[in-house]
């Protein structure tokens, strides 16, 4: 996945774990089928953790705006979630004259093509603010 948008200015293979502040980069997508009884299928991706340390590895602004500190990478976790569990954001670096050590890079929430999300009254949605408040 990461090869065939390396030469991209932005990346569109990220994940966020649905409810949490984990954000992760796409590498490869798996889709396990069970023929036998239910015909069942099931799709996970394969996942690169960023490290979800606040002020650390994450940031947030004023604006509600979160970075991930792009050479923190965390691998502790287990790399496989449902894609069910899956939000798709898209990793944005900050335009720079000059290199420098950190690389943040922004992350922003984004609507797959074709789907539309409409909020209810019913539900709260959690802001980017709102899931960093404790």
């Amino acid at each position: 996945m990461q090869a065939h948008g390396q030469h991209r200015t932005i990346t569109n293979f990220g994940i966020l774990l649905r409810g949490e502040t984990d954000y992760r980069v796409l590498q490869e997508i798996i889709e396990i089928q069970y023929p036998e009884l239910v015909n069942l299928k099931c799709i996970l991706f394969k996942c690169e953790w960023y490290d979800p340390v606040i002020k650390r590895s994450v940031r947030i602004n004023n604006f509600a705006i979160v970075d991930v500190n792009e050479s923190r990478k965390y691998q502790r976790f287990e790399p496989f979630i449902l894609a069910a569990q899956a939000q798709e954001v898209s990793f944005i670096p900050y335009p720079r004259i000059r290199q420098i050590a950190v690389s943040w890079l922004s992350v922003i929430e984004i609507s797959p093509r074709g789907r539309i999300v409409v909020v209810s009254d019913k539900y709260h949605y959690k802001t980017h603010k709102e899931r960093f408040m404790f």
